[in-house]
């Protein structure tokens, strides 16, 4: 991120203004960037997905994508800011790789195709009980009393959260010593959560775990931005484009100020949530290379097998779960060195080949994916306080999100092909 911005400010060949955009930044120093790149004659704003979000910066005339998005409605939202004058969007592209040239290839594709439709490739809008957590803390801010009742969380829960699981979100917010029993009925801030109320990290649910470390200005103590990161006393640093240099340090804040220029020992790493191919765009990439509605290709190397399911990252790895015990039940030493292993969103490694799928059984595949949640759980954007719930009810809201209906109906639906020797060598562009 800030290494592109300072790319540009010394190699451009022309005058431009350039501002650096993403969620480290405080807010109040993202609002500066937006107003100014809005106002700018002649100007470039790079940026992370924090300008999915809606935000007003005017009229732009080129988007450019580094990478591959994640999926067709960050693609959509990133696009969409530009040619809003001319109702021409114009983008490039910028593949790091033979296989993020055709994941932007498909979501390409998936949005001009004429069977598109939005409402198919939405974001699930279900509710998150995440939500509930943020709500707890907000409610508690907000009351004159200094303290919560369990009617207040009943006010804003929809109907479809009994009283029953409002009462174990409470509960393990005490465990984990968020909030404290006060008199009966009654639950007020605990320690941690009054850490939480001091950084300003209770009123947002979107985003990653809250950082613990602010970059404040040495002269007027204001906040320029907060990251996970190790600083010392005399590193320079880039953020926002100009080079700051830190004077002082305690345990939750460093002091810093412009340094002059010069090299600089530290680039301000972006704080960002992993993100997974989803089924629709890895679908997208099937059909581009030819791949046929309802197959899994396979192409088999000395080492074993590349199984080409194009079901995403989420589905792959519960793909690659289901089929680990098929294998392990041949005899020992065929392949046990070399087990399943996910390479990317759209292909497994298998010791041998797998003429077909395996039957599937249902109850399987819920444990499966239950063994599965740490890995799955960063992918679904489950909001930041998820990590606060009761187990069971983290547990639930993951299986929920990942749809083993649907994933079964695709898996009994799939058969498995060789590819030919044309198909072999485009796949083989994605490993």
């Amino acid at each position: 991120m800030e290494q592109i911005a300072a790319f540009l400010r010394a190699e451009l060949p022309f005058d431009a203004a350039i501002f650096a955009h993403y969620s480290n930044l405080d807010p109040t120093l993202r609002l500066d960037v937006e107003r100014g790149f809005a106002e700018a004659g002649v100007a470039l704003c790079v940026s992370t997905s924090t300008l999915e979000l809606g935000i007003d910066i005017g009229s732009i005339d080129d988007v450019v994508l580094v990478g591959s998005p994640p999926g067709l409605t960050s693609f959509l939202q990133r696009i969409g800011r530009g040619g809003r004058r001319t109702e021409v969007t114009r983008v490039l592209c910028l593949a790091r790789s033979p296989l993020e040239d055709a994941q932007c290839c498909a979501m390409i594709a998936l949005a001009t195709s004429s069977v598109f439709s939005p409402n198919e490739n939405e974001v699930d809008e279900s509710f998150l009980p995440s939500v509930l957590v943020q709500q707890c803390f907000s409610l508690l801010k907000q009351s004159p009393t200094g303290a919560l009742r369990q009617a207040d969380l009943r006010r804003v829960a929809p109907a479809e959260v009994d009283d029953t699981t409002l009462r174990q979100i409470l509960d393990e917010l005490v465990r984990s010593d968020y909030l404290r029993s006060g008199r009966l009925g009654e639950w007020r801030p605990g320690a941690a959560l009054d850490e939480l109320v001091d950084a300003h990290e209770i009123y947002s649910n979107i985003g990653g775990d809250p950082l613990t470390l602010q970059l404040v200005d040495v002269y007027s103590g204001r906040v320029l931005a907060q990251t996970g990161q190790r600083l010392f006393v005399g590193d320079t640093l880039r953020l926002g484009g100009r080079s700051l240099v830190v004077r002082w340090r305690d345990r939750y804040r460093v002091g810093v100020e412009p340094s002059g220029g010069g090299p600089v020992d530290v680039d301000l790493r972006v704080q960002s949530s992993p993100f997974a191919t989803p089924l629709d765009v890895s679908q997208a990439v099937a059909r581009l290379l030819g791949v046929s509605a309802g197959e899994m290709v396979s192409v088999p190397v000395a080492e074993g097998c590349w199984l080409f399911h194009f079901w995403g990252d989420v589905y792959g790895l519960l793909l690659a779960d289901l089929l680990r015990p098929h294998f392990a039940v041949h005899e020992a030493g065929e392949g046990a060195d070399m087990p399943v292993t996910p390479v990317n969103a759209h292909c497994l490694f298998l010791p041998r080949t797998l003429p077909q799928l395996p039957p599937f059984y249902a109850a399987q595949a819920r444990s499966a994916l239950a063994g599965l949640l740490p890995r799955v759980e960063p992918f679904l954007e489950l909001g930041r306080f998820h990590t606060l719930l009761p187990p069971r009810v983290a547990e639930e809201t993951v299986l929920a999100r990942c749809d083993l209906p649907g994933f079964e109906r695709l898996y009994r639906g799939t058969r498995i092909v060789e590819a030919s020797s044309g198909l072999r060598a485009r796949l083989e562009t994605l490993l």
